[in-house]
């Protein structure tokens, strides 16, 4: 079961992966064996294996979701039943795919710290270019209004006092490590 990584045939969609497409792999006479197409219109990327005898084998999204919900046992004869070529191919497919995860989750963790940094700025009513004097002070007139034993003692005033704590902890370590820009 399972699709994506299933055998096609040549015709039109032989033409298509060759065309416009990064060549990973050719054979000892200059011919493609292994390429990385992206389709214009939606943006997808798939690696493509072209065979001796015309057929191709197709790696892309879907094969990574396949692979994902096979148990072992049926994954393992899937991967089994590959030849080298196409074991190269799923292989380039799978970096690929891991290169492109690991830049967006780059991307995202870079958004996450700035809106954090922003957050806790704010927090303290200052700006990007603030001083560490003026984070200490704010921390301090903070730290007088928000203390436990003026606001009750309770659990919250300790958790929320905690918490300013080490948004000011964050700010203090990021200045010392070269600014908050």
């Amino acid at each position: 079961g399972g699709g994506g990584g299933g055998a096609a045939s040549g015709g039109e969609n032989g033409a298509g992966a060759t065309s416009k497409a990064q060549l990973i792999e050719a054979d000892k006479d200059g011919n493609p064996v292994i390429v990385r197409h992206t389709d214009e219109d939606s943006g997808a990327s798939r690696t493509v294996v072209l065979d001796e005898d015309g057929s191709q084998r197709v790696f892309g999204e879907d094969t990574v979701a396949s692979m994902l919900g096979r148990g072992e046992a049926d994954l393992r004869e899937w991967l089994d039943a590959m030849t080298d070529r196409h074991m190269r191919g799923l292989v380039n497919e799978l970096s690929s795919r891991l290169c492109e995860t690991s830049q967006k989750l780059f991307s995202k963790r870079q958004e996450l710290e700035e809106s954090s940094l922003q957050a806790n700025l704010s927090f303290f009513g200052l700006g990007k270019d603030a001083a560490e004097k003026e984070l200490d002070n704010a921390y301090r007139r903070l730290a007088r209004s928000m203390h436990p034993d003026k606001n009750g003692g309770t659990e919250e005033a300790k958790c929320r006092f905690q918490g300013m704590k080490e948004r000011y902890e964050e700010l203090k370590e990021r200045i010392a490590n070269g600014g908050l820009q």
